[in-house]
């Protein structure tokens, strides 16, 4: 079985190369098992080679089908161990919430031998004596009530990386978390800042980078509002103006978490699990950039405090007549026409009532004084010449978020191009810059805008929200096969190469850039197509919504 799907990779790799050198003649010696007319077609310099696009599209296809083939036979020719494993992957796939999903996940790890793992910390992963070490000094002077000392040790802990924890590795092996001291040492790192800020570490669920969100770096803890009535000296030496510019300061070290939210059709309705669940965990960031189908999930989240989110009940709040399946004989022929007069297959007015009916007129300045949320959105220009802009309270606070969710879905070929809308001091609405130009789908040249997002907003650590079903082969997924994730990313990364090759080469059209710079990022399973491709209603999340936030 390895052997064919080892000969599959071969293929793959043989007819990129073939591509990629359209001037060169490439003779490749096929092995045994690969097919022999396979091997004759592969081995012909007189046979002019594929065109680009239908390469990446029999990539694609070919990557898809193994994955499938693979998923379907999975049951029937492995162990009982991990049958089981298999089975009980299945049940968490049908969960609808986090909860629920852990249980089943915990009941994984147990057979999977990722709970042994966690507690293992010789496998140098990560440098846990450094990390043992650093939590008995911090343990030592917080009890000590040494805030002076405790705030040095702590500048010098605050790294995204510190002693490895950052290492891809130590979040691929268990489904639940990582190593056991990496989490002792984020618990101690927040009980530590908890106790500068002048607040008790939360002894439950939040002991950990929720509650570090919630009190030390948020700088509005109850205790540090308290404590501003009190005295300059807490009684540890330390001034509470000190205090506070040390958790300031620390905040800057340490930077930002944001959510990008990609594109992707009616499959970015699976957005709405990934945010519900981030939420109801208190770990949704405050910073937030949502492209085509995500900027509808992200204006919505720009308009409502935490406090009318909780309140919120969809059925009598969201406005999903845009998502309405007509398939009636007059819909479809109202889409021919259409089609025909404006070269569009949908009327925009229809997406651009369903934005204002939930945002309202809000602008990003309104917004952001209202939730505190900083929300971006991506919109590329309908022109030639129009470079792609990034949207936001400081780079268009007057902008009208739902024109701006607006012009980031209009798909080229779906919705015709919109203009922006700005509002004007006393009220009134008119166009954004120039009133002739008019915007498009923001997930054509930033599906997901990391860098534009770091500068402004000192962001160094990024959830992505990934739903375009084309990245789904490249991505990697959980399963029990070992060696399939070995060929796998093999594969992604040849493929990734050779495309890089064949952009400089200008061999594949500008829109094939953005495949190439793909990041790992929570992506919907070939499960959830189904539920995913679906309309989306206002009575709940789907379940395969709420899966994907644990995925």
């Amino acid at each position: 079985m390895a052997a064919i799907w080892f000969g599959t990779f071969l293929l793959v790799v043989t007819a990129s190369l073939k591509a990629s050198y359209k001037f060169a003649s490439v003779f490749v010696v096929a092995p045994s098992f690969v097919p022999a007319a396979a091997a004759t077609w592969l081995a012909s310099a007189a046979r002019p080679p594929p065109h680009p696009l239908a390469l990446l599209w029999l990539v694609w296809a070919i990557l898809a089908g193994t994955a499938w083939l693979l998923a379907l036979i999975e049951p029937y020719v492995c162990s009982p161990t991990a049958r089981a494993q298999f089975h009980l992957k299945r049940a968490m796939a049908r969960t609808a919430s986090y909860d629920a999903w852990r249980i089943l996940a915990e009941q994984y790890d147990a057979l999977s031998g990722g709970l042994a793992w966690r507690s293992n910390e010789s496998d140098g992963l990560c440098d846990a004596n450094l990390l043992r070490s650093r939590i008995a000094s911090l343990r030592a002077l917080r009890g000590a009530g040494n805030m002076r000392a405790l705030m040095g040790l702590l500048r010098g802990s605050l790294v995204r990386d510190f002693a490895g924890i950052n290492n891809p590795a130590l979040f691929a092996r268990s489904m639940v978390g990582t190593k056991l001291v990496i989490e002792e040492y984020v618990a101690e790192v927040a009980a530590s800042i908890a106790f500068i800020a002048g607040t008790e570490a939360d002894g439950g669920r939040g002991a950990g980078p929720s509650a570090t969100a919630r009190s030390g770096f948020s700088g509005q803890g109850k205790g540090m509002q308290a404590a501003a009535a009190d005295d300059d000296d807490d009684g540890h030496g330390v001034a509470l103006a000190e205090r506070f510019e040390f958790l300031w300061q620390a905040r800057q070290v340490y930077g930002r978490s944001a959510i990008l939210l990609s594109g992707g059709g009616r499959f970015g309705a699976l957005h709405t699990g990934v945010l519900l669940e981030l939420f109801e965990q208190e770990l949704l960031p405050r910073v937030m950039s949502g492209s085509s189908v995500g900027a509808m999930a992200a204006s919505v989240c720009a308009v409502h405090t935490d406090e009318e989110a909780r309140a919120m009940k969809p059925e009598d709040t969201l406005n999903m007549n845009a998502f309405e399946a007509i398939d009636s004989v007059a819909s479809v022929w109202r889409k021919i026409r259409r089609l025909y007069e404006k070269g569009v297959l949908m009327d925009v007015k229809v997406l651009q009532d369903c934005l204002v009916s939930n945002t309202g007129h809000t602008t990003f300045a309104e917004a952001y004084e209202q939730t505190k949320r900083i929300v971006n959105i991506t919109i590329s220009g309908a022109g030639l010449n129009q470079p792609p802009r990034l949207l936001n309270y400081l780079t268009a606070p007057d902008v009208v978020i739902s024109s701006a969710a607006v012009a980031s879905c209009a798909v080229p070929g779906i919705f015709e191009p919109v203009p922006v809308l700005e509002k004007r001091p006393d009220g009134s609405i008119r166009p954004w810059m120039e009133s002739s130009m008019k915007w498009c789908d923001g997930s054509l040249e930033t599906d997901v805008p990391k860098q534009r997002i770091a500068e402004l907003f000192n962001v160094n650590y990024f959830i992505v929200s990934q739903t375009n079903p084309h990245v789904v082969p490249v991505l990697d997924t959980f399963t029990t096969v070992r060696w399939w994730t070995l060929v796998k990313s093999l594969v992604a990364a040849e493929v990734v190469h050779r495309m890089e090759q064949l952009r400089l080469l200008h061999l594949i059209p500008p829109f094939f850039a953005p495949l190439i710079r793909l990041i790992s990022s929570i992506a919907p399973s070939a499960a959830d197509a189904p539920h995913g491709a679906s309309s989306p209603t206002s009575a709940s999340p789907t379940p395969s919504s709420a899966r994907s936030a644990t995925r």
